[in-house]
């Protein structure tokens, strides 16, 4: 039913949930000025994506809405909504064939950013998350980017983030290849606190030195070099989309640059 000659939120939202590769401005527009209304939808967008996933075919793409979740995410991060933090890292608990179907790249590279603007006063729920096993490497990984992101850009935050890292360099029976990740990421940070875990840690999971070694830890803590980054605005993370995200015209490597270059010249 539509009220005062324009769709409803359910008609909006039914359309928005058709939607392959593209998604228009105006539909983005119109579900959010609905506000924290569309908030449930969202969600229920996320629950829904994961429970399908049972019955099909992850390798095969093309099933209609397969985009849409990614969206969902940015709306939700968009609005703030901050009580979606436990639907969100819900759905980031799914196997990994799950998330590599729904998310595609953005797992590996822009995840970390919902997780950053939603879950600044819930670190908490990411320490959970991240000390968790049986989650999927990269997911944990999008949170300990978060939690690094954080720490850099709320100064008050930086112990209670030092604490749970720590937790997490002690943890035992880690997957070697997680924490040779865990400890590159932690690179950005250049916390002296943790170096002696990280390097304890590297010796302890035998990590392979393609993914970092301790010589390349010292030489980076020598240089005191942080990474201080921020996520997309809505409108910049929907350009990226458009032009780069979904097209087989340009190589992952160019979305990548092209990502970098959209973020540099918003600071």
């Amino acid at each position: 039913m539509k009220q005062g000659g324009k769709l409803n939120i359910d008609q909006i939202v039914k359309k928005f949930r058709l939607n392959d590769k593209w998604i228009d401005e105006s539909q983005i527009d119109e579900i959010l000025s609905f506000g924290s209304q569309t908030v449930p939808h969202l969600e229920r967008i996320l629950k829904d994506a994961a429970s399908k996933s049972t019955g099909i075919d992850l390798k095969i793409p093309g099933n209609p809405g397969r985009f849409v979740p990614a969206y969902s995410l940015y709306l939700l991060a968009h609005l703030r909504s901050e009580d979606s933090l436990d639907a969100i890292l819900e759905f980031f608990s799914q196997k990994q064939e799950t998330l590599d179907y729904w998310l595609h790249d953005f797992l590996n590279e822009d995840i970390w950013e919902i997780v950053y603007l939603l879950g600044q006063n819930q670190l908490e729920k990411l320490q959970g998350f991240v000390l968790n096993k049986e989650h999927n490497c990269f997911a944990r990984l999008a949170v300990c980017t978060a939690l690094i992101q954080i720490a850099l850009n709320f100064q008050a935050k930086k112990r209670t983030v030092s604490e749970i890292f720590t937790e997490l360099l002690k943890s035992e029976n880690e997957d070697s290849e997680f924490i040779g990740l865990l400890v590159s990421e932690l690179m950005d940070l250049q916390d002296e606190a943790l170096k002696p875990l990280m390097l304890k840690a590297l010796e302890k999971n035998l990590i392979w030195s393609g993914i970092i070694s301790s010589e390349e830890v010292n030489s980076g803590f020598k240089k005191k070099r942080v990474r201080k980054i921020v996520p997309l605005e809505l409108a910049q993370r929907i350009e990226y989309f458009k032009q780069y995200a979904y097209g087989a015209t340009t190589s992952s490597r160019t979305a990548r640059q092209e990502k970098r270059r959209i973020l540099e010249e918003s600071l």
